[in-house]
Formats: structure tokens, sequence, C-alpha cells
């Protein structure tokens, strides 16, 4: 996996799944990136996620005006090869996209969606237990906040913070095949031995 060197703009991928939620981390994201272009050359690339409100992106849009270190799409098909070409991973804690963040190993911070009244906690766990085997940093309510973000972002993407090769085995469907294939091999061979 290429990485880039210490002293070249970092790459710093902003994404919130299909858009529906999450349009805050984006505009917070901008605002963070404003505040470290001097101090920490990059480049900002945001995936909206095709199901954000037009008037959402148009917004998006506009903030971002002027700030010619960031670009603003809906959308990519090579999202992951993107992700491994990372410095930096700035998204929602959704389940695909912490797939992607395992499989590249790509230094991540997540936020978690909890809802209106913070009842929905699957994103939250998923999180918290990433951020226990050191995969993911988690940017918790209280830290949306541009000046904390850009904070983060220059930790993370300082010489010490290089990518994560997560010790998780990620071959749970090809096990999962092998054990099904294996009871049923079994299965099919008691069933001959209880036939004779």
């Amino acid at each position: 996996m290429t990485r880039r060197r210490i002293n070249q703009e970092r790459n710093i991928i902003v994404s919130i799944g299909g858009g529906r939620v999450g349009c805050e981390l984006l505009e917070l994201a901008i605002a963070a990136s404003a505040l470290i272009k001097e101090r920490l050359p990059h480049l900002m690339l945001i995936f909206t996620g095709p199901y954000l409100p037009e008037e959402q992106f148009i917004r998006l849009k506009r903030l971002a005006a002027g700030s010619s270190q960031i670009t603003i799409e809906r959308f990519t098909a090579s999202f992951l090869s993107r992700l491994e070409q990372a410095d930096l991973s700035i998204s929602m804690a959704g389940y695909n996209t912490c797939m992607n963040i395992l499989t590249t190993g790509v230094r991540a911070l997540v936020y978690p969606f909890t809802g209106a009244d913070n009842e929905e906690q699957e994103q939250t766990i998923r999180a918290n237990k990433l951020e226990e085997l050191g995969v993911v940093s988690v940017i918790r309510d209280y830290e949306l906040e541009p000046q904390l973000l850009a904070e983060r972002i220059i930790r993370c993407c300082g010489p010490q913070n290089r990518a994560l090769c997560p010790s998780l085995d990620l071959r749970g469907a090809e096990k999962t095949a092998a054990i099904i294939t294996e009871l049923l091999g079994e299965s099919a061979v008691g069933a001959g031995g209880n036939a004779q």
C-alpha cells in the first residue's frame, strides 16, 4: 500500500455513506480544512453520497468555494482505491465504511450516527470497539467544532501516525462458506449412514 511522503500534501477523504445523514460532518470538515491549510498542506476529497438533498449539496459547494484544496463529489465507483491512497479518512461509522477502513488500513476518524434521540447505537458500538482495537479514533458529539477537528486532523496526519495494518481476520465470508460446506458434508455422510 503506497502512502504519501511526509513533506507532500496529505490526501484526506471525507464521506458520509449514502448521504441521508451526516451533512454536519462535511460542513465541519470544510471549516477545519480552512483552518489547517497553511499548517498542513492537503487535498480534501469530499463524497456527499447520492442521497444528500440537492439544497445541502449546493450549500456545501458554496462553503468550499475559493478553497482550491477541496473537491466535492456525490459518488465514486473507485472509493476503495481512493481510500487506499489516502492519508486520512473522516467518515460516519457505517458498516460498509468501517469494513473499507479495515480493508485498506487507512488512518480514520469516525463520527457515529445516533439518531435524533440518541437511540440508534449500532454505529457507536462499532466505532467504540474499533477504537479499543486502535483501528479508528471516534469523534464525539462535543468535539463537533472546527478547531478541535483541525487539531485532530493534524495529529492523525503526523509522522508518528501511520496507516494501520489491523490484525483482524477479514475472511469471514470465506470461512463461513467452508464451515457450511463441512457441515453439509457431515450431514450427507450421516444421512447415508442412517439409510443402511
